[in-house]
C-alpha cells in the first residue's frame, strides 16, 4: 500500500503465527507482489483471461488492443519544455516516446476490469492448494 511499511505488517502476520501455534490451528498466508501489475500482463493472457468470463473472441480483442500502437510520451522535468502538440517528434527523437507492447490501459474504465478477469485464474489456483502444501516460485513441495 502506499506510504505504508512492512514493519506493521510483518509484527502482525508473526503475532497470527504465534498465536496459529500456540492453538495448534492451521494458519494460511499468500503474499502477492502486484506491484506495476497492470504493466506486465501480456495482450494474449489478457484476451484469454475475458473469454474466460464469457467474453466473445472479437470483443475481448478489441478491448485488448483498443490502445495498441498508440505512442506514449514519458513526462520529465527533461522534456517539459516541449510542447508535445507542437514538437512531439523532437520528443520522440530525444527518446522520451515509446509504444506499451504489454500491459493493459491505465486511466481508462475498462482497466480494472481486465485486471480483475486476469487475477481471477491465480485466485482461483489457490483453492487447489491442500493443507500441508508449501508453494513458491513455481516449484510444490509436500511440508514435511
Amino acid at each position: 500500500m502506499s506510504e505504508k511499511g512492512t514493519d506493521t505488517a510483518v509484527t502482525i502476520v508473526l503475532n497470527a503465527l504465534e498465536t496459529a501455534k500456540e492453538w495448534r490451528s492451521s494458519i494460511y498466508v499468500s503474499s502477492w507482489d502486484i506491484r506495476r501489475a497492470f504493466d506486465s500482463l501480456s495482450r494474449p493472457y489478457q484476451i484469454a483471461c475475458l473469454m474466460r468470463v464469457g467474453v466473445d473472441e472479437d470483443v475481448a480483442r478489441y478491448l485488448v488492443e483498443m490502445d495498441g500502437g498508440g505512442r506514449i510520451a514519458i513526462k520529465s522535468p527533461i522534456n517539459e519544455r516541449a510542447n508535445l502538440r507542437k514538437d512531439w517528434d523532437e520528443v520522440e527523437e530525444e527518446g522520451f516516446v515509446f509504444t506499451a507492447e504489454r500491459g493493459t490501459g491505465q486511466g481508462d474504465p475498462i482497466s480494472p476490469l481486465i485486471f480483475l478477469c486476469c487475477i481471477d485464474p491465480l485466485l482461483v489456483a489457490l483453492e487447489a492448494v491442500k493443507e500441508g502444501d508449501f508453494i513458491t516460485s513455481g516449484a510444490r513441495k509436500k511440508k514435511n
